[in-house]
């Protein structure tokens, strides 16, 4: 038992180190961390960046990432870099820990369970509300879903307790991206009336605003109640049309629907070797996911709540995207295992082309006059 352990660390060690340096890789100072960063050397040092209004008004006020990154950095020597970096790495690891522990529960080896942890650490873009199933930079939302998928393999396991403080320790990292899960436990909690289910999350969030009164320097302030006036709108169009619904393309939203079929089907497929729990948890959260595209376009478009494009709802789809890539990997798995050849090819599809295409039809079907497309292809 000590060996496979060690053989599973050693793995799950290489799979993330492989995926930091060589696919999906990594960046630094490319993407949101050139806002980041000036906002953690502030608060590290007051009289850096005084001109800048981004660092000066810091809207880091409700997550741990500038406590935890500005902690870690007296341990680097200063280096906020490799403080990013390092949660970076620790937060993909647990990620892939979390598949690996799925798939295990569903019946699959430890070497295929690593192999279906691999596939999905291939990452995955997700066209329309523009985030990846694995971030290349070191920012919040990638600390926060791969500990989600971390707490999904230990309530595979039935560690209720570890699940619950990984769950909360990703909400304190990144709220908004926590909320397909605590959506799942509340549905949990309400069916089985096991309250004190709770306390964790509740601590969490009162953690969470006792460290907001602390923030040091002059805050964002967070408007919660109000509405988005339209110059506001206009240039919120322009500036990040990923959070308007009805500018996304009508492809991106029909493979959504595509990908919420493969997952409830791998669901259906592999729902027996589930124990009670994860069986709720695999089902609520795609649920949460597709119906937020809706619910986005009411409360933002409709309504304008002028919170909304703070917590981005529409973002839930991540989920939708990674969970119908584990179930589709563990049920290719099952089938090959079983010599159904063709349907574990039909299971393998949507885990392979979704890491070389932001649209999987267009990887099915390539335009022929498009040799791209076609090598594409011929890699899924």
């Amino acid at each position: 038992m000590n060996g496979g352990r060690w053989f599973a660390a050693a793995v799950i060690l290489a799979i993330t180190l492989a995926g930091f340096f060589y696919f999906p890789g990594h960046t630094y100072l490319q993407q949101d961390t050139q806002i980041y960063v000036p906002i953690l050397e502030r608060l590290r040092d007051p009289s850096l960046y005084a001109a800048d209004p981004v660092a000066t008004r810091p809207h880091v006020t409700y997550t741990i990432y500038d406590e935890a990154t500005l902690l870690l950095a007296g341990l680097f020597g200063g280096s906020i870099e490799y403080a990013l970096k390092a949660q970076q790495i620790a937060c993909r690891a647990a990620g892939v820990l979390g598949v690996v522990l799925v798939a295990l529960r569903l019946g699959l080896s430890l070497r295929l369970a690593l192999l279906v942890a691999a596939a999905v650490h291939l990452g995955a873009t997700v066209a329309g509300p523009a985030v990846l199933t694995v971030e290349y930079e070191p920012v919040p939302r990638g600390f926060a879903v791969p500990l989600l998928l971390l707490a999904l393999g230990l309530i595979a396991h039935e560690h209720w307790l570890a699940a619950e403080i990984t769950a909360c320790v990703a909400l304190l990292y990144h709220p908004p991206t926590a909320f397909p899960f605590l959506a799942a436990l509340g549905v949990f909690v309400l069916l089985h009336r096991q309250w004190r289910m709770l306390w964790p999350v509740v601590a969490a969030a009162a953690l969470l605003f006792a460290l907001a009164l602390q923030q040091p320097g002059l805050s964002e302030k967070q408007v919660f109640f109000g509405v988005i006036d339209p110059a506001l709108e206009s240039l919120q169009r322009m500036r990040a049309s990923y959070n308007w619904i009805s500018l996304w393309a009508a492809e991106w939203i029909a493979q959504y629907v595509l990908l919420f079929a493969v997952a409830v089907a791998g669901w259906w497929r592999l729902r027996r070797l589930m124990p009670e729990e994860l069986r709720l948890f695999l089902i609520v959260m795609p649920v949460w996911s597709v119906l937020m595209m809706p619910v986005s376009y009411v409360v933002l478009e409709r309504m304008k709540w002028i919170m909304m494009p703070q917590f981005q709802p529409a973002r839930a789809v991540l989920f939708l995207v990674v969970i119908a890539q584990t179930l589709g990997g563990i049920a290719a798995l099952r089938a090959a295992r079983n010599r159904r050849w063709l349907e574990a090819l039909a299971w393998s599809i949507p885990v392979f082309a979704l890491p070389v295409h932001t649209l999987v039809l267009r990887a099915l079907v390539p335009g022929l006059a498009d040799p791209l497309a076609w090598k594409r292809t011929a890699l899924v």
